[in-house]
């Protein structure tokens, strides 16, 4: 008797190793499972380790790679523009040294983990000073 009734229910054998791994590879191979070898193509993780996160650059950066690439077409006209994006941010840097020499600082606790290890640092929520 390979099937039986408990309960009401039909129940099915155990099966041994040999059937187990024979029933496995035919659902395999019905629903089209099968990986690929491993001779023809190494593994390739599908999803990578750790999300990659799209970080924007900073302020200065961005005006630092506009400036580098008006100096890469050589374009003359472009290069008075180069110039007013270095004025521009020498003109952000003295604002903020500035804003921070003369704020009434009211500083914000954050946490962070830098390497698995809790780091404390206070931000003045005014002018963006790091304590």
């Amino acid at each position: 008797m390979s099937n039986q009734i408990i309960h009401g229910r039909p129940t099915q054998k155990p099966l041994n190793r040999e059937e187990q791994k024979e029933k496995f590879e035919a659902m395999q191979k019905q629903y089209g499972f099968l990986q690929p070898s491993q001779e023809e193509s190494p593994a390739i993780p599908q999803f990578p380790i750790q999300p990659v996160k799209d970080i924007a650059p900073s302020a200065d950066q961005q005006l630092e790679g506009y400036k580098q690439r008006l100096l890469e077409y050589g374009i003359k006209p472009f290069q008075e523009e180069a110039k007013k994006v270095e004025t521009h941010q020498e003109e952000t840097k003295t604002t903020t040294t500035i804003k921070q020499f003369y704020c009434q600082h009211t500083y914000n606790p954050v946490r962070v983990s830098f390497m698995g290890m809790p780091m404390r640092y206070k931000i003045c929520s005014k002018c963006g000073l790091v304590k």
